[in-house]
């Protein structure tokens, strides 16, 4: 042990890894605090309603981003003597979508809540503001790792979470309950954290508002090359929690959440330290060192993460009902069946991230892509009949199929397919490893 620890602080590049995955594990833990106490706080039915109001505008904000968040991160690091015709340039769509998007779940989520309990509806209110300060945390950690400040970027990620749990941990010793209170809690820890990113992102930074045609174009461009690839619709959408939301009772949605939230831990690790290798393997030369330090870090992360989840499965019941009560005790199969599938998932990941640095973005595209064809019809289908069950079986699924095809992709394809030069750019690029979204356990 003695001798991981000085491999680590002499490995620059281990160091690097070492600190983003303890960032990782510092929001896990939080989250390990807030969900089950929220879980206590609303009971099975309040907890389905409250990730219903989140997980709407969260697929929102994620999709209507276009990818300019990567965008930034990569041309602020690239193009450095041009920050602030850049931040100009971005932060001038970032209002736009802001309002946009804004306006568009308002809509929807008053839509949804014609016919639900009046403390619902009530709750819909705050849940507006989730957009723009989701908006403005996600920017400002754009802009902080475009300008490779990742002692701010590491401690500001898990911001939003850290104060979400202190307030629930409040709640929780008051006795309170009622949805509203946590949801405009919920909303003022988002709201600070975005104003709070924001200024330490763009202080002693000034902006040039003046319309940037062709470099905006640029941004675009570069942000929705990759985009799908980035925001890996089923984990950062949480397309089945959406169509639990939809299909099922809030409870079994409840129930659902619960057992997703023990799924973390492996996507946090893969997340983390896809951070460091995507640079990392950018910047080696020739293609073998490149194919050499994709695999290390495939295999690191994927054999880490096994014996986790291993950890994990066996013991769910203890973990559940020490966490959450035994009311939750449901969730036991459901976290199980997940941890399966996340574990495929996360060394997804981590390959991916690997084989954009080494420019090959398009594998994570069509890896994603690859299982949403199951997820629609034999996904569907083991919901429709085996309920949230069914869900977690066919979502697990999906993940080895993916993980399947990017392998299958890379072995047949990867070596001979030229790397990807963006138009309009001129360099040799892979998409740029965006602002880590952690996973958000309410």
């Amino acid at each position: 042990m003695r001798n991981l620890f000085i491999k680590i602080r002499s490995d620059s590049l281990l160091r690097a890894t070492a600190q983003s995955i303890i960032t990782g594990l510092g929001g896990q833990i939080v989250l390990l605090v807030s969900g089950p106490l929220v879980a206590r706080i609303l009971g099975v039915e309040g907890r389905g309603y409250l990730a219903a109001l989140y997980v709407w505008p969260g697929m929102l904000a994620a999709l209507g981003t276009l990818g300019i968040p990567v965008a930034c991160s990569y041309f602020l690091n690239n193009e450095p003597g041009q920050t602030g015709r850049i931040l100009g340039a971005v932060y001038r769509m970032a209002i736009g979508q802001a309002i946009i998007l804004t306006a568009i779940s308002g809509a929807f989520l008053f839509w949804w809540g014609r016919g639900k309990p009046e403390e619902v509806q009530f709750a819909i209110y705050p849940t507006l503001l989730i957009i723009p300060a989701g908006l403005a945390q996600e920017y400002a950690l754009a802009v902080l790792q475009g300008k490779q400040r990742f002692g701010a970027f590491n401690a500001l990620r898990i911001l939003p979470a850290l104060l979400y749990a202190i307030c629930v941990v409040f709640l929780f010793m008051i006795r309170e309950n009622r949805l509203f209170i946590v949801v405009l809690l919920w909303m003022s820890t988002f709201l600070l954290a975005g104003v709070t990113t924001t200024i330490v992102a763009l202080r002693q930074t000034r902006i040039d508002w003046n319309i940037q045609p062709d470099l905006r174009q640029r941004i675009r461009k570069f942000g929705l090359h990759g985009h799908l690839g980035a925001i890996a619709p089923v984990d950062s959408l949480r397309l089945d929690q959406l169509a639990a939301s939809i299909f099922l009772a809030p409870a079994a949605l409840g129930i659902y959440v619960v057992g997703y939230a023990f799924t973390n831990l492996p996507k946090f690790i893969s997340q983390s330290a896809g951070m460091v290798a995507y640079p990392a393997i950018a910047q080696r030369q020739g293609f073998a060192e490149k194919e050499r330090l994709v695999w290390r870090y495939f295999w690191g992360v994927t054999l880490a993460n096994c014996a986790i989840s291993a950890i994990l499965i066996v013991a769910m019941p203890f973990l559940v009902t020490l966490f959450f009560g035994k009311e939750f005790l449901s969730s036991v199969l459901i976290a199980q069946i997940l941890l399966v599938g996340t574990t495929f998932a996360a060394s997804r990941r981590i390959l991916v991230e690997g084989l954009r640095g080494h420019g090959y973005p398009q594998v994570s595209s069509l890896a994603e892509v690859s299982m949403y064809p199951w997820l629609l019809t034999g996904g569907a289908f083991l919901m429709w009949t085996y309920g949230i069950k069914g869900l977690a079986i066919g979502v697990s699924i999906g993940y080895v199929l993916s993980l399947a095809v990017a392998l299958v992709i890379w072995k047949r394809k990867g070596a001979s397919t030229p790397q990807v030069i963006i138009p309009g750019i001129g360099s040799k690029v892979a998409e740029t490893v965006g602002p880590c979204k952690e996973p958000q356990q309410l």
